[in-house]
């Protein structure tokens, strides 16, 4: 989508599987850092936003709004995690 953005779609996947595979691959990429000759390792994460539509209804550029909102949640709580859109944001205090 963007620089360090992309898409990965899930056709008939619900959002529990969605979230667990999401988790699956935040976790798999904080196990690879990137190892460069004299440098010490660099260690990647990433943070996730995950946007469904069941019932097909929404247009695409919707989706991509909702899991692009749902992505800057995952950020503004600390990033390295995975976010669902319409999930409640935690309280604080």
């Amino acid at each position: 989508v963007g620089g360090e953005e992309f898409i990965l779609l899930l056709p008939d996947c619900d959002l529990a599987s969605a979230r667990r595979r999401a988790e699956q691959l935040r976790q798999l990429v904080a196990k690879q850092p990137i190892h460069l000759p004299d440098h010490p390792p660099i260690e990647l994460t990433i943070s996730i936003g995950i946007a469904m539509d069941t019932r097909q209804q929404r247009p695409a550029e919707q989706l991509l709004r909702d899991a692009d909102q749902a992505l800057y949640q995952a950020k503004q709580l600390g990033r390295n995690r995975v976010e669902c859109y319409g999930s409640p944001q935690p309280q604080s205090g």
